[in-house]
């Protein structure tokens, strides 16, 4: 179907982590296609996950946010990516907007995994609909590379982390005197408010780590997730030391923690790629569709089913996660 030398445009523009999550299905489709050129198209606000990545040819990308930079981005891009000439696109969870952009790709051959549901897309030259079986986010991507000879076996979630950015994060944590695997890392971000456990609650956490667990707290965040640290730090006895941090150094500095502790999120998703111990909070229950991680060294908390007007991830107490915390140190 495709030859060794095969051009190959893979899409996906969703969230960064569903860019760490798409790691397994990427590797799978370089092992099957060794020697093809293997292009990713996603969203620069996601791409960071993606540029260290060895079994990756390049990157395209547009910025999402802003509607007149993002069209004239996506237009400059699709020049560019008629212009290589792509064999074959592969579109993973497509939407109705990138849908149409496989269309103007200029691929010979389209395979495209729908979003939704029980649904197949007419633009695809292959038949292959989203099954109303739910499984894990990981394992539809790989489902979706079926038709090329992709098989689920074999697969690893892991990422790499250089040893320039282990220490990098090292020399971080030194100027803070803290010991290497002797601090927590808290991500209390989210892309929605609904998925954000409070800064009252991460804030009296922080407080309980460091008065009965003798150990810090880094708090991480975006730029556009400062307030929420503002807010965590004016509640907090102890000063939490917060950081804002590019993504190559955050693989370092989560590679080097004892254990990670946020909402649902792409650092929470890192750190299990990572593979270190983690407690992820959650609003509503989705482990079975994005979590194919170690439960013993994973943990989940949810908010409990209530009938309420109250956001379901503050019914999650902060001796729920204090005792998960215990629980996941004795086990390590």
């Amino acid at each position: 179907m495709l030859r060794p030398e095969s051009k190959i445009l893979v899409v996906k523009t969703r969230s960064m982590g569903d860019n760490i999550i798409m790691l397994p299905a990427l590797r799978l489709l370089r092992e099957r296609f060794p020697t093809a050129e293997i292009d990713v198209l996603t969203v620069t606000e996601s791409a960071a996950p993606l540029r260290p990545l060895l079994f990756i040819d390049g990157i395209y990308s547009f910025q999402k946010r802003g509607i007149v930079r993002r069209l004239w981005q996506t237009a400059i891009l699709l020049r560019k990516i008629r212009n290589k000439h792509f064999d074959f696109a592969i579109n993973l969870q497509a939407s109705k907007g990138s849908e149409k952009v496989m269309l103007l790709s200029g691929a010979k051959k389209r395979l495209i995994y729908p979003y939704i549901y029980g649904k197949s897309s007419k633009y695809s030259h292959f038949h292959i609909g989203k099954s109303r079986e739910i499984k894990q986010t990981f394992m539809e991507d790989i489902d979706a590379l079926r038709p090329l000879g992709v098989s689920d076996k074999g697969w690893s979630f892991d990422y790499p982390v250089s040893e320039t950015n282990l220490s990098k994060a090292k020399d971080i944590v030194t100027e803070y005197a803290i010991p290497f695997k002797k601090f927590i890392v808290i991500h209390p971000g989210g892309d929605r408010s609904e998925k954000r456990w409070s800064s009252r609650n991460f804030a009296r956490l922080i407080d309980i780590i460091d008065r009965k667990l003798l150990m810090k707290s880094i708090v991480i965040y975006t730029k556009n997730e400062h307030s929420i640290y503002k807010g965590i730090f004016k509640n907090t006895e102890t000063e939490p030391i917060g950081l804002s941090l590019p993504f190559d150094l955050l693989t370092g500095l989560i590679k080097s923690s004892l254990v990670f502790i946020g909402n649902d999120s792409a650092p929470h998703h890192l750190a299990c790629a990572l593979n270190i111990p983690s407690i992820v909070l959650m609003s509503r229950d989705r482990r079975n569709t994005w979590h194919p991680y170690n439960e013993k060294y994973h943990r989940v908390i949810v908010g409990a089913l209530k009938n309420g007007k109250e956001n379901p991830i503050e019914r999650i107490t902060v001796d729920d996660v204090f005792s998960t915390l215990k629980e996941l140190i004795a086990v390590l």
